[in-house]
């Protein structure tokens, strides 16, 4: 699930590439001639085809690219979170307890008032890689002091 506000790489990839699908005209309907007739594009002339084929070998390397981004961005994050998770709640993504100064939830030990504050819900209904984003944007907001384990 996706908190409150947020969509991951591979969701806006995924929004992208529908709009840019869209966009290039596959599957929408011809346009009119600018001079008002009925003589629209024909799909089928090889100027257009071409221009459909170029189109979609472009959006395919757009989606390759996303992919590689959402990769990426994965692997930050569990380089980042994973030893983080293994100190805090070792195998365990949906923990919950005390703290010194309250209550924690998820496989991090962010506090629930943290969390909530920017996904809008509990960490136990988020996945562990949205709990890794989250972290993210808590550890830019407090710094690693709001972690007991080392945070790299």
């Amino acid at each position: 699930t996706e908190g409150a506000g947020m969509v991951s790489a591979e969701g806006w990839v995924r929004c992208g590439v529908a709009a840019l699908v869209v966009t290039v005209g596959l599957g929408a309907a011809p346009a009119a001639a600018a001079d008002g007739s009925d003589s629209a594009p024909n799909p089928w002339a090889i100027g257009d085809a071409l221009a459909w084929a170029n189109s979609v070998r472009w959006a395919e390397a757009v989606a390759r690219w996303a992919e590689a981004v959402a990769a990426a961005e994965v692997a930050h994050l569990v380089a980042r979170w994973g030893p983080v998770h293994d100190c805090e709640q070792p195998g365990n993504w949906y923990a919950a307890g005390p703290t010194n100064d309250g209550y924690f939830e998820g496989g991090l030990g962010i506090h629930v008032d943290l969390y909530g504050s920017i996904a809008g819900h509990s960490a136990l209904l988020d996945s562990p890689l949205d709990q890794m984003r989250v972290a993210e944007i808590a550890l830019a907001r407090v710094g690693r002091g709001a972690w007991a384990c080392p945070v790299p």
